[in-house]
């Protein structure tokens, strides 16, 4: 993880600690003497390598053996790009073989990392003041469900990760849940089937659900979520019956 190293003047650069505890200066505006530089700060090359080039399991290990869950990357960035260790280990993670689920943080703007931002393989969700202490139950949501999402088609991700985006963003976290806990289940075995041309049949955990489809985005379910009745009668929005078909029409 990268951390910042400050003092009375603010920021003067970062530091790095792996997973065992150990800590390197990364980058630092006057305490590296480096060729390399990004932003205000020299790069301590050799630094960089050692915290940032072992993300994946050595070449010499049996990787069935090593596989982790999930692999945190903090972060995906200017800095950790000057290692080349670290930019082909990151080209094997986004691989279509490497089947591990990674959640990282990656740098907002630097133009050189387009290519994991907009990738079709990621879900790249905004962090902010307000959403960040939510986050942690959010992320666990999307790798408990990483099979079922795996299996949807290509624009059913893409779907997904539009509507995963948007209910971070406005901090909308139990329509997260119904996204990643039900409509992707649905979606990805055939549960919501189209009945007519502006209807829908869900196939939920608790019955048949009808859906209907008024154009522009606009659906209605007979759920007690959209509704607003019962368990959530203060808690009335789009349910993941309306989710499923948004991912599969």
């Amino acid at each position: 993880m990268t951390k910042e190293i400050r003092n009375e003047k603010g920021r003067q650069g970062f530091k790095a600690q792996d997973y065992r505890g150990r800590e390197m200066i990364i980058s630092h505006k006057t305490d590296i003497v480096s060729a390399y530089r990004v932003g205000q700060n020299y790069v301590d090359l050799k630094a960089v390598e050692t915290m940032f080039a072992t993300i994946l399991p050595s070449n010499n290990q049996d990787e069935s053996d090593t596989q982790a869950d999930a692999i945190f990357i903090d972060e995906i960035g200017p800095i950790q790009m000057l290692s080349l260790s670290f930019r082909k280990q990151l080209e094997r993670l986004f691989s279509d073989a490497y089947p591990t689920t990674v959640i990282a943080t990656i740098h907002q703007s630097e133009p050189t990392l387009n290519v994991y931002r907009d990738s079709d393989k990621v879900i790249l969700l905004t962090v902010t003041e307000a959403n960040r202490t939510l986050l942690a139950d959010n992320l666990y949501l999307f790798v408990n469900n990483g099979s079922a999402y795996d299996k949807l088609s290509t624009t059913a991700r893409q779907r997904c990760a539009t509507l995963a985006r948007d209910y971070v963003s406005e901090n909308k976290t139990l329509q997260l849940e119904k996204l990643l806990d039900n409509a992707i289940y649905y979606a990805s075995d055939g549960q919501a089937l189209q009945h007519s041309p502006n209807q829908w049949r869900v196939y939920g955990r608790h019955g048949v659900y009808n859906v209907i489809e008024y154009g522009d985005d606009i659906y209605s379910c007979i759920c007690d979520l959209y509704i607003g009745r019962g368990l959530y009668a203060k808690n009335q929005g789009e349910c993941s019956h309306i989710q499923a078909v948004k991912l599969v029409k």
